[in-house]
């Protein structure tokens, strides 16, 4: 499995740095390495890339129904186990400028979700 590194990564007794790409890593050690927030699959950066692309076309908001079969919105419970750096990210990304507060950040996401199925 590939990823591409966030921060800085020494693995196999090379450094590398925001951006490098690792390749040939087992799913395990790739795995760990996404859940430690050091790297995201390369599958992942591609949906970002996605997203963002959404985002300029569509001036400053993602809707649900410009997610294609490949793209997965995280659901409410995925999105409340996210740090409050990463619900605001997620929000900015939708077009949604992100309330200070935990619990209205959430709602902000559950009422874009739930526009998801109309």
């Amino acid at each position: 499995m590939d990823i591409k590194a966030i921060n800085k990564i020494l693995h196999n007794g090379k450094m590398y740095g925001a951006g490098d790409k690792l390749t040939g890593l087992s799913d395990e050690e790739a795995k760990r390495l996404v859940v430690l927030k050091d790297g995201i699959e390369v599958d992942q950066e591609i949906l970002e890339v996605k997203a963002d692309s959404l985002h300029d076309l569509s001036e400053g908001k993602i809707l649900p129904e410009d997610l294609d079969d490949d793209s997965v919105a995280l659901t409410t419970e995925e999105f409340e186990k996210l740090n409050a750096q990463e619900q605001k990210d997620e929000l900015q990304l939708l077009g949604i400028e992100p309330a200070g507060k935990e619990a209205e950040r959430i709602e902000q996401y559950k009422k874009w979700y739930e526009s998801e199925d109309q």
